[in-house]
C-alpha cells in the first residue's frame, strides 16, 4: 500500500526470516505498488523458501500471465495444482485450474 508498510514488513522479515506469510505480504505490497518485477522475485524466493506455500503459485502464475509469459504461468500453475491436490487444498486447486484453463484457451 505504501512504502512505510513495505518497510515495516521488511523489518519484520529480518526479525523473523522463516515467516512465509510476511514474505507473501511483501510480494503483495509490491503488486499493489505496481512493482511487478519485484513481486515476481519475492514470490520466486518464497517458493524456494517454502515450496508448500500454495498461494504463491497462484499469484506467481497470474503475474507471469499478465506480463506476457504464458509458458512460465502454465508451468507454475501446474506445480501449484499438483501441490494443492497433494495437500487436499481443493479450493486453491480449483482456482489455479480455472486460471490455467483461461491461459491455455486464450494464449496457447
Amino acid at each position: 500500500m505504501n512504502i512505510s508498510r513495505l518497510e515495516s514488513l521488511q523489518k519484520f522479515l529480518k526479525e523473523n526470516p522463516e515467516d512465509s506469510f510476511t514474505r507473501y505480504a511483501i510480494a503483495m505490497e509490491h503488486v499493489s505498488m505496481k512493482n511487478i518485477p519485484q513481486a515476481i522475485s519475492h514470490l520466486q524466493d518464497l517458493i524456494r523458501h517454502d515450496s508448500a506455500y500454495i498461494s504463491a503459485y497462484h499469484q506467481l502464475g497470474n503475474l507471469y500471465q499478465t506480463t506476457g509469459k504464458p509458458l512460465d504461468a502454465v508451468k507454475t500453475l501446474e506445480k501449484g495444482i499438483e501441490l494443492a491436490e497433494h495437500l487436499g487444498e481443493i479450493h486453491a486447486q480449483k482456482e489455479m485450474q480455472e486460471l490455467l484453463d483461461d491461459i491455455v484457451d486464450s494464449e496457447l
